[in-house]
């Protein structure tokens, strides 16, 4: 709770510690719902499961559930998490979280928490989370449907295997749900020419989705200000990375998905094909440019699906301006990603891998400037 050391074993469960006997009570209203069961835990079914956490949707309190992790050969020895079974009887497309940081208690994790829900929970009909909101309380976002939380070895960009997951994990879930969303940005007025900022906030971009652009006629890059003390924590939200296209291009920019507390997330009419959350341009940015990765030329799943509004700043904590963040995700989607597709074979030109990541230099995107000004000004024509 307070991240002092050391800390005592609760007695009961042993797998949570506490400085005191305040901190323990401020914790039990949560903690209580799961102390018991995970003493009194069976054994796992086989040597593939996994121990994890359900939040089931109409059940009053969270469970432990045993998941079933095999291992996979095809791009290298990896394990995938069988949780579908927990999502729905209608085998419902999953989103996925990938939590490496609490920024409630401001500390990092020793290894990452991944958290599996419905990918369209908003729309299509699932009813509130019973049992999140009992264990969590107040939370900003409106969370719908079964969720099922569980621990991945290690803190890389996505690990390869699973871990039983400990009520010491199941403290950083419930500050995950209760403080996703909360932004702490504020948009600047458009027209603002230079841009100004306070002494104690840094100036950045937010890349925003599909559902804000359509339905809030949102621009799709907007100047935002960020508060200097969120930058020097590093705690505005835990999924924050730099985009390895642009430490490649020198301008190294590290991202966060946050989402907007729009009427756009829970709309009955929505009727168009791509999902509210799609970020397409943002999630262009994580294409994987290491020749020797399995996955070249893609963006992980975690920025593929599920994204929302994306927040970019300048990983040296500068300010960001809007033209040079639609600079480089423009340069990502419309120059490098045709590059990538025609050395996976996918595209109208034969290239190799090499030639590819040769392309993206600084002044290659520098010599994009004016072919995108003539783009956007036609597009706006």
């Amino acid at each position: 709770m307070c991240d002092s050391k050391p800390g005592l074993l609760c007695t009961r469960c042993q797998s949570c510690r506490y400085c005191s006997k305040e901190c323990q009570a401020a914790d039990w209203s949560s903690h209580r719902l799961l102390c018991k069961k995970y003493a009194e835990r069976s054994s796992p079914p086989s040597e593939s499961h996994r121990l994890a956490i359900e939040f089931p949707q109409e059940k009053r309190n969270p469970r432990l559930i045993w998941v079933l992790c095999e291992k996979k050969f095809d791009d290298g020895p990896r394990e995938r998490a069988f949780v579908s079974a927990f999502l729905g009887k209608d085998n419902p497309n999953s989103g996925h979280r990938l939590v490496r940081r609490n920024p409630r208690r401001d500390r990092d994790l020793i290894n990452t928490i991944e958290v599996v829900f419905r990918d369209t929970f908003l729309i299509d009909g699932s009813k509130p989370n019973r049992s999140l909101y009992n264990a969590v309380g107040s939370t900003s976002h409106d969370w719908r449907g079964p969720s099922v939380v569980l621990r991945k070895k290690g803190l890389s960009r996505d690990p390869n295997f699973y871990a039983d997951i400990s009520l010491a994990d199941y403290r950083h879930v419930l500050d995950y749900f209760a403080t996703y969303g909360d932004d702490n940005v504020s948009v600047l007025e458009q027209g603002i020419n230079p841009p100004t900022r306070s002494y104690n906030a840094v100036l950045g971009v937010k890349v925003t989705c599909f559902g804000e652009q359509k339905l809030h006629s949102a621009k799709p890059f907007v100047q935002v200000l960020v508060p200097v003390t969120h930058v020097e924590r590093n705690n505005l939200y835990p999924e924050g990375e730099i985009s390895p296209i642009s430490r490649l291009v020198g301008l190294p920019i590290r991202a966060w998905k946050f989402t907007t507390k729009g009427e756009w997330q829970n709309r009955a009419d929505w009727e168009f094909n791509m999902h509210p959350d799609s970020n397409l341009t943002a999630s262009k940015l994580f294409m994987e440019p290491e020749i020797c990765s399995p996955g070249w030329g893609w963006a992980p799943m975690c920025w593929q699906t599920g994204i929302g509004n994306v927040l970019l700043l300048r990983a040296d904590d500068t300010d960001l301006l809007v033209e040079d963040a639609e600079l480089l995700c423009r340069f990502c989607e419309w120059k490098l990603q045709p590059l990538f597709e025609d050395a996976l074979g996918g595209g109208r030109t034969h290239r190799s891998k090499q030639e590819v990541v040769d392309f993206i230099t600084m002044d290659n995107m520098g010599k994009f400037r004016t072919e995108l000004a003539t783009r956007l000004k036609n597009d706006g024509a």
